[in-house]
């Protein structure tokens, strides 16, 4: 009997052990308090949109100066591409097409185009309004009145603090064919932020958009910026953040030691913060939480060429050579073509380790100009052409390349081990290839 009870209490042990053992190793959710943007000096600009001019008030006593604009934002504009691609729009196919729009999702009969906002100059004051007669879905008009010269000096990083009020409205979105109400929040900001307009006299009243909900929390040493893209009507789709260094410094795409480095995340990826995985998970209804669950695991995220690419780019190793490293640029990339030295002197550096392959991502009329480029410039790599027009079959979509300069470096196993943007990159992979 005593080694009946001995054995029945081993089993309970080791089932326990095996219980706790799994409860270890279980993910561990984590939770970030988030707190509104106090002002657009805090975002970088990372969200600014430029609505389109719609009609313009001349001064009936200077016919140089405006009375008013009125503005149109086309806060979902995957509903006014679906209507024109459904009508046989060229154009509109083309761009649906190429962005994976399901045109038949957003089909719903007499839906507003968009958000209306007038800006009108009376006296000295500048008023920014959202009319009732122009947008029907709003409960009342809107306004917000500056002083007309002051605005004149302000931009993004000059202004005085809380100069734009939260704008909050229910708006009606076309999602699946159904037409549903759902709240958003922006600010209306008298502001140019670079933007040019054929009328040069539009600059007398400008306007830019800013913000829909934006929310930020501290995290370790870390801030978490989180946004939600205005035309995804569905809780925590189309919400994306980045994440900023305690010395300033924004993740950018990168790839070093299997660990990725992005600039703007979307939620459920993951990210590497001081040698742990963090997977963000979702946004609180209210936005006041975040929730990100911390990953027990020692596997790296390593990054594969898909095996129909890698076989072309295996083709393009010389014996003896472990790496090779793309180069993707265009004739029409002023700053890939003042990198070319740069590059050059990286290559005589690495050359008995790393072959080289510029690849132009251009129209086919300019590939006689990249070839000129390259003979003046003295560039003995391998010179190869992906062509702009047919961007779907594109060598850079295939490989998510969307900023010019970048490169990256594959060994010939087709892991991509490094990706980087632009000169300011070349030295991590000079010490990468250097000291591998």
């Amino acid at each position: 009997m005593k080694k009946e009870k001995a054995r029945i209490a081993i089993i309970f042990l080791l089932f326990l052990s095996f219980v706790l053992g799994k409860a270890q190793i279980k993910d561990e959710q984590v939770k970030i308090v988030l707190d509104t943007f106090i002002d657009i000096k805090e975002t970088k600009n990372w969200t600014i949109h430029y609505p389109a001019l719609v009609s313009i008030w001349e001064n009936e006593h200077d016919k140089n100066s405006l009375d008013s604009i009125l503005y149109n934002w086309d806060i979902q504009p995957e509903y006014y591409l679906s209507l024109l691609a459904k009508q046989g729009d060229l154009k509109a196919i083309e761009v649906t097409e190429q962005f994976a729009i399901d045109i038949d999702r957003y089909q719903c009969p007499d839906l507003p185009n968009g958000i209306n906002i007038l800006v009108r100059k009376e006296n000295d004051s500048l008023n920014i309004c959202l009319l009732k007669r122009h947008n029907s879905f709003i409960e009342k008009d809107i306004s917000f009145s500056y002083h007309y010269e002051s605005t004149k000096k302000w931009d993004n990083r000059k202004h005085p603090d809380r100069s734009f009020p939260a704008i909050k409205i229910k708006y009606p979105f076309c999602i699946d064919n159904k037409i549903s109400e759902r709240d958003i929040e922006f600010r209306l900001m008298p502001l140019a932020f670079g933007m040019t307009y054929n009328d040069t006299r539009v600059n007398q009243l400008p306007l830019s958009i800013y913000n829909l909900k934006q929310r930020k929390g501290d995290f370790a040493e870390y801030t978490f910026h989180f946004q939600e893209n205005s035309s995804n009507i569905n809780q925590n789709e189309g919400i994306t953040f980045m994440i900023i260094a305690k010395d300033g410094n924004v993740h950018k795409d990168l790839y070093i030691d299997g660990k990725k480095y992005k600039r703007n995340y979307q939620l459920n990826d993951t990210v590497y913060l001081d040698e742990q995985c963090y997977r963000v998970d979702s946004i609180s209804l209210d936005w006041q939480k975040a929730f990100i669950t911390k990953i027990k695991t020692n596997t790296k995220n390593i990054e594969y060429l898909n095996l129909i690419l890698f076989d072309k780019i295996k083709a393009l190793f010389t014996e003896g050579k472990e790496y090779i490293l793309l180069d993707f640029w265009g004739t029409w990339c002023a700053p890939c073509i003042e990198g070319l030295p740069t590059l050059k002197e990286l290559y005589q550096q690495v050359s008995s380790s790393c072959d080289f392959v510029s690849i132009c991502f251009d129209k086919p009329e300019n590939f006689d100009a990249a070839v000129r480029i390259f003979k003046e410039k003295d560039i003995r790599w391998k010179l190869l052409f992906d062509n702009l027009d047919d961007y779907n079959n594109s060598i850079c979509k295939k490989l998510n390349i969307n900023t010019f300069p970048s490169f990256i470096i594959v060994n010939r196993s087709g892991e991509i081990i490094f990706r980087g943007q632009g000169g300011e990159n070349i030295d991590i992979a000079r010490k990468i290839l250097i000291l591998d």
